[in-house]
């Protein structure tokens, strides 16, 4: 498994490297157009929306995971059971990685004293007690990730739809969920049992749906590498 994992990591580091630059041009792009200062741009944009960004960008590398790594590796005599564990290695670690990187652009603009911190509203829609919540979303988007290429691999046609619905189902949760959290109180049932707030149980449906999600796609794939006909 060590090997499988090594194997996955050497294309990781790439990967990791191209979603830190991403946010390292963003961040710097806003300190060179003013966006410390008040200024609403593009960078502005990007540096508030970095949670669903980050999470749209580890489907995606996710997505290649369990296509041609995949094949890839079973080609080169890696174990299937062995690459299924090297998959999991992989996909923990790009959430973490996504994870640090919510927590350090959360902190620059309360930490630099950005103005007009409202404009954060949706960065910070992850924060507070609910920091659990951004890695849950994260690997649940892997492993929708992972299950639409393992679709893609047998049909096309199928492929497509799976990737178009998970893109939909990934938009509308991290939407709805920073939405939410606005209402404070929805969040309590989370944490204390309660149904106060404006959407009740909501947040907390939410949450289960995504566990449910990350659940089925870790037996569906785990069923299929073990079963999976290098094309």
């Amino acid at each position: 498994m060590l090997r499988a994992f090594r194997f996955q990591l050497q294309f990781a580091w790439v990967n990791v490297a191209a979603l830190l630059g991403f946010a390292a041009v963003v961040t710097v792009g806003c300190y060179l157009t003013g966006v410390p200062a008040g200024a609403d741009n593009l960078f502005t944009t990007y540096y508030g929306a970095m949670p669903i960004m980050s999470a749209y960008i580890l489907f995606f590398y996710s997505f290649t995971l369990c296509t041609s790594s995949l094949n890839l590796a079973l080609s080169l005599g890696c174990r299937r059971r062995d690459y299924f564990w090297a998959v999991q290695g992989i996909v923990v670690f790009y959430a973490a990685v996504a994870w640090l990187l919510q927590l350090a652009m959360l902190v620059l603009p309360a930490a630099d004293s950005w103005a007009d911190q409202d404009r954060w509203s949706f960065l910070m829609g992850f924060s507070g007690g609910r920091l659990w919540v951004f890695p849950l979303v994260c690997l649940a988007a892997e492993a929708m990730g992972c299950l639409s290429g393992l679709v893609m691999a047998r049909s096309r046609v199928a492929g497509g739809f799976a990737i178009f619905a998970a893109i939909l189902v990934l938009m509308a949760g991290t939407v709805l969920l920073v939405v939410l959290s606005d209402y404070g109180g929805t969040w309590d049932f989370l944490l204390h049992g309660s149904h106060a707030g404006l959407w009740g149980s909501l947040p907390a449906v939410l949450l289960v749906l995504a566990a449910a999600v990350l659940i089925g796609s870790e037996l569906y794939l785990w069923r299929t590498i073990r079963t999976y006909v290098v094309r």
